[in-house]
């Protein structure tokens, strides 16, 4: 009975979580790749060292709309991927039939916070890449009340293949294993070595991260982000600011009230009627909320876009940042039709032929696919 108590308790709590996750969806317009994920008859796993009773899932996603982004067509156009299935019921019904023959009355009972699950892909010269990414706080519990920390897991896979689209599912599946094995492998050390956690908390941590101001804002402050941090809690310290195009760099101003100008060294970005851009050196990239997240606003279909890069009408005589992305080389390419690629550099071991950047990590503020 008690087990019963504590399930249907914290069953309540991630419903009401996973309710503030799920409040962006695909347009009603837009074009998408549904990803299905469909359990092995046979799953090649070697037996647990350990006795798993079960595997909770807490879903707790910063973009809800979609997996990610995939190529159709001959040009290669990207359209949203999205789930077969809503959020809560995506990645917990695959485990559960994925592993649910080694699954036995008594042991350990594994609890994942999944935070991201995303997948990507770009066609290069002689051959098409796969990605996928997944991000997870993985936890183990003898009485499915308190829990141990086994693994902070954030691994990206890469694939190669001349149809990579058809894949993603087995790609999914394979992290999903890995993600498994992490968790498994340090099950006894973390049991014996680190302070247990109460499920509620453990979910209320990981919903914080979703609900900083700027998430949850319906009006942004007009101003300049000198970090993350700033751009996470909408305050940004430069209230008066300027953009200026010199030898292809975009520099970013803090104006004061006497005309003077201060360079702001690395700003994340800036914010101007109501449009939030991420600086790189070379380009202002808008932005777009999508969830509790934030998208590369042209990954968006134009009719459902909502930053429409005004603020560059006024910047160099109207010079698109679009034009002075694709000018750089490493942090930005130039795709097929001609417009801006930016890269996801913030993967230590991925170095060449990188996945291409749509949305920017909730976590971090990197920019990430």
């Amino acid at each position: 009975m008690k087990y019963i108590v504590v399930t249907a308790l914290l069953f309540l709590r991630l419903s009401f979580a996973f309710a503030q996750t799920e409040a962006a969806a695909p347009a009603k317009n837009e074009r998408v790749k549904i990803i299905k994920l469909t359990a092995d008859s046979k799953p090649d796993l070697a037996p647990f060292p350990i006795g798993i009773t079960g595997i909770r899932i807490i879903p707790l996603y910063g973009d809800t709309a979609r997996l990610g982004y995939v190529q159709v067509g001959m040009m290669n156009k990207k359209i949203s991927a999205v789930p077969d299935k809503p959020w809560a019921n995506y990645l917990q019904d695959f485990t559960d039939a994925q592993y649910k023959s080694m699954f036995k009355d008594t042991g350990v009972h594994l609890l994942w916070v999944i935070k991201d699950l995303r997948i990507n892909e770009r066609t290069f010269a002689m051959s098409e890449k796969a990605f996928v990414r997944l991000k997870a706080d993985a936890y183990a519990s003898s009485d499915r009340q308190h829990y141990h920390l086994l693994a902070h897991f954030d691994t990206t896979l890469v694939r190669g293949g001349m149809d990579v689209t058809g894949k993603h599912d087995r790609n999914i599946a394979e992290i999903v294993q890995l993600l498994l094995k992490t968790a498994v492998a340090n099950v006894n050390t973390a049991i014996n070595d680190t302070a247990p956690l109460l499920a509620a908390d453990i979910q209320d941590k990981a919903v914080a991260e979703l609900n900083a101001p700027i998430l949850l804002a319906t009006q942004y402050y007009s101003g300049v982000y000198r970090s993350y941090a700033e751009f996470l809690a909408n305050t940004p310290s430069v209230s008066n600011f300027d953009i200026a195009i010199e030898k292809k760099k975009v520099n970013v101003y803090e104006t004061k009230a006497d005309g003077s100008r201060v360079l702001v060294e690395h700003p994340w970005g800036v914010c101007k009627n109501g449009e939030v851009y991420k600086c790189i050196p070379t380009a202002l990239i808008p932005l777009e909320k999508s969830g509790h997240a934030f998208v590369i606003s042209n990954y968006l279909e134009a009719i459902n876009r909502k930053n429409k890069s005004i603020f560059w009408s006024g910047v160099a005589g109207g010079l698109g940042g679009g034009l002075i992305g694709g000018a750089a080389m490493g942090a930005a390419a130039s795709s097929s039709t001609g417009s801006s690629v930016y890269l996801v550099t913030a993967i230590p071991y991925i170095k060449k032929q990188q996945p291409e950047a749509t949305t920017v990590d909730v976590e971090s503020g990197e920019l990430m696919f």
